[in-house]
């Protein structure tokens, strides 16, 4: 039995084509699945579910700083020392009909210090959900262009200390608002976003552009 590059001979050679097309299905999958989560917890992208399509993902990243901005000065802290901050996320989006999507975020975040003051912090950040909903779609060329609308809000899920040394976030509640525009052309794609965050208390609000 031959398929592309492969070869394979005997009794077990159906078997072995088998787990490799159920193989390519898996990693297929999870690189859609992958493209389809947004690039950061309070931002959107064109890929809307199906009617009724519910999909689940957990995320992890790390990052690490030594040094920081004051002012326009970069500066480095013995106390504080180089931070570490890893960061968990369980993200859930359901389609309610192939134009209109929901989703949520749930983040627990682990922010340390290895400096002499020792600082650290983990707990749970902010609650994230919205709405997205396709305004137009059609055809460019070989390619298909999107206009996604998204609103929604952040609050606070623990009473965790915001502008602490180290901290897993801000400590305000906000409301988003969303709009991307997507073209896509197989498996390729690019994204442009605009978006408000109104935000409580004395903090400003933010535009975020991408």
């Amino acid at each position: 039995i031959s398929r592309g590059l492969l070869f394979f001979d005997g009794p077990d050679a159906l078997g072995v084509v088998v787990r490799v097309m159920i193989f390519r299905g898996v990693v297929a999958m999870a690189l859609a699945m992958v493209a389809a989560l947004p690039a950061s917890a309070q931002n959107i992208n064109g890929f809307l579910r199906e009617d009724g399509e519910f999909d689940v993902a957990l995320t992890f990243t790390g990052e690490s700083y030594n040094q920081f901005w004051v002012g326009d000065t970069k500066v480095s802290d013995p106390g504080l020392g180089e931070v570490n901050t890893d960061s968990w996320s369980l993200w859930l989006a359901y389609g309610i009909n192939k134009d209109i999507t929901v989703w949520a975020n749930i983040p627990y975040v682990d922010t340390e210090g290895e400096g002499l003051a020792g600082f650290s912090e983990s707990d749970w950040q902010d609650f994230v959900a919205m709405g997205e909903f396709r305004l137009a779609g059609q055809p460019h060329g070989q390619g298909w262009g999107v206009l996604i609308g998204g609103v929604g809000f952040s609050t606070p899920m623990s009473n965790y200390e915001a502008n602490a040394p180290v901290d897993v976030g801000d400590g305000v509640s906000a409301a988003l608002v969303r709009m991307v525009y997507q073209f896509q052309r197989g498996p390729f794609y690019f994204a442009g976003q605009v978006g408000l965050d109104v935000r409580g208390g004395d903090a400003p609000n933010n535009y975020p552009f991408y």
